[in-house]
């Protein structure tokens, strides 16, 4: 798959260059100079808010910093890994290095200076034999590096580090200094560097028909710790595989778009041979191709690596209603769950992340669960447990998990929310439950039945003689309904506690379920009055049905516990309803 990936990429990249890295470059924290003839004519202070791409310097500063990085922290041309950079042209140090410590000593010395500079002219003193060969091939391209410009460059920065950290932001970040150059040269004097150091290691390095392989260091770690991921059949060299300087120079320019992307926030990038790479915001309707979910790290961490077949951010159409009727001016609040059709991905995500997870879903897929600052511990289990079905949805396309999980899950939630006394809350949950539970199986109309239960509880409930219930989901629906009615005589408190029925929701039987009834009834019958016929029918109607399937229905418990409570309700309201 990153062979595929790489091809893709190589189309744009071959046609913009490194712009298309650079373009949008994240600069790291830190103060930037910029020196020509000797003087300073530009500074930078880059932080978390100032990092504005569109700006000309900020633009400059890109190009010139991604060419002057060390491919790795572990290849530096300073040995002692005090000066990052990996030119003449460029310096980079932290702050801190160039600051008396604790000990009155500074880090950066004239000789760490000096042997900087000294490697860059003549890489013998520090590269092994294949790498010096390989770095003599590119002197002999691009011609040796100008020495009398370089001693210059020593000079200045010599003469003047120490009193320039002093004129720039007083912290611990980068002070980086460029001096102003044509871009071809700092491009020659980086592949200077960048070819010897590309490969993992040049010991595995073999030549065919003279051009080199090698075994590429963005994606692949193979030393003497890791001997496990050799190929011990392959007997002339057994590294897993070889690639050659050109594909290795695009894989690290592959590897160097991801790394700027996840430095920018971006966690999921789209790859398809028609529609060349897209971030999450912008993926198109239809798409088939790859998705890599990516990290920043000491390198970049590609966490997910997989294929997508036929995401269609459109989708057939979730008819959202309010089932079960909510009087949001009774509670002074704003409806969170907007009633009508659903059609794409991403308004249907933003609605289940806003309605059930308290908008901590769409940034928390990825993160630790200690990350995850939701004060509802048993929200956030449920969050975490089912996050990846909820991300392979929305952003892979396939539903298969979230369709098996859905039912369970939501229901717990709102079982919580009545918990918590989040009686809005849950009356929003059921309702967009049942939109999505119809989108997936079709037939299942609990709109349609908990309409028509509702209306026929409510006409019998309104006789002068006790009727009977007709089946175990106008049963179900009616206990939910009486134990709402009973918890409202509660006159404890101002406000009434929902979780009073908690042992109603635990109960795993009919016999508990009843048992709790009577608990409630026994708690509360002083505040019922005395030949309340709607109560005495209910209340009749429910101890005098036998359940055929033992199995509570908690769908339509919970159902008829936030319904508008028919006790309550006055006939002229349920033929407006």
């Amino acid at each position: 798959m990153l062979k595929d990936c790489l091809e893709i990429f190589e189309k744009e990249y071959r046609d913009i260059g490194n712009s298309l890295i650079t373009d949008n470059y994240v600069l790291s924290e830190g103060s930037y100079v910029l020196v020509k003839d000797f003087s300073i004519i530009e500074k930078l202070e880059v932080s978390k808010g100032n990092r504005d791409n569109t700006e000309e310097l900020y633009s400059k500063f890109s190009k010139l910093d991604y060419l002057s990085k060390l491919v790795d922290m572990n290849k530096p041309i300073d040995d002692k890994k005090i000066i990052h950079s990996n030119n003449y042209l460029s310096f980079f140090i932290k702050k801190e290095n160039l600051r008396p410590d604790k000990n009155n000593s500074i880090k950066l010395t004239e000789d760490i200076i000096n042997n900087y500079y000294d490697v860059l002219l003549n890489p013998g003193l520090k590269y092994d034999k294949k790498k010096k060969e390989i770095f003599d091939s590119m002197e002999k391209k691009y011609g040796r590096t100008d020495e009398n410009n370089l001693n210059k460059v020593k000079v200045w920065i010599k003469n003047n580090i120490f009193t320039l950290v002093e004129d720039v932001k007083k912290d611990k970040n980068y002070l980086k200094i460029f001096f102003d150059e044509e871009i071809d040269i700092y491009n020659i004097e980086s592949q200077k560097y960048v070819i010897p150091n590309i490969y993992n290691k040049n010991d595995f390095n073999v030549t065919i028909d003279g051009k080199t392989y090698g075994l590429p260091n963005n994606n692949m770690q193979l030393n003497a710790k890791k001997p496990f991921l050799e190929l011990k059949t392959r007997k002339k060299n057994s590294t897993p595989y070889l690639i050659d300087e050109d594909e290795v120079l695009l894989q690290k320019a592959f590897f160097d778009y991801l790394m700027n992307k996840a430095s920018s926030g971006e966690e999921l990038v789209y790859i398809s041979s028609e529609k060349g790479i897209h971030r999450k915001a912008d993926i198109p309707n239809e798409f088939s191709g790859y998705i890599l979910r990516i990290k920043k790290g000491k390198e970049l961490e590609i966490h997910d690596f997989d294929t997508v077949v036929n995401l269609n951010t459109k989708i057939k159409k979730i008819n959202v209603k309010f089932v079960i009727p909510i009087e949001y001016d009774k509670y002074g609040l704003n409806p969170s769950l907007e009633v009508g059709y659903i059609n794409n991905l991403k308004k249907l995500e933003k609605t289940i992340d806003t309605i059930y997870f308290n908008t901590f879903m769409c940034n928390s897929y990825f993160r630790e669960v200690k990350e995850i600052n939701l004060n509802d511990l048993i929200l956030r289990d449920i969050l975490v447990r089912n996050r990846d079905g909820l991300y392979t949805w929305f952003y892979k396309g396939r539903d298969n998990i979230v369709r098996q999980t859905f039912s369970n899950y939501s229901m717990e939630i709102i079982k919580n929310s009545i918990k918590n006394n989040n009686y809005v809350k849950a009356k929003e949950q059921y309702n967009l439950r049942i939109a999505i539970i119809n989108y997936f199986y079709g037939g299942y109309k609990m709109a349609d039945k908990i309409k028509y239960i509702s209306e026929s509880l409510f006409e019998k409930i309104n006789s002068k003689q006790t009727q009977c219930i007709q089946s175990d989901e106008e049963y179900y629906f009616a206990i939910g309904q009486l134990a709402s009615y009973l918890i409202s005589k509660n006159k404890s408190s101002k406000n009434k506690n929902h979780s009073l029925i908690n042992p109603i929701l635990n109960a795993r039987n009919k016999e508990k379920l009843m048992l709790e009834i009577r608990k409630l009834f026994k708690k509360y019958n002083y505040a019922i009055d005395y030949g309340s016929k709607r109560f005495d029918n209910l209340y009749a109607m429910i101890v005098g049905y036998e359940v055929e399937d033992k199995k509570i229905n908690g769908d339509l418990l919970i159902g008829g516990y936030l319904y508008s409570n028919l006790i309550y309700t006055k006939r002229e309201e349920k033929e407006d309803e």
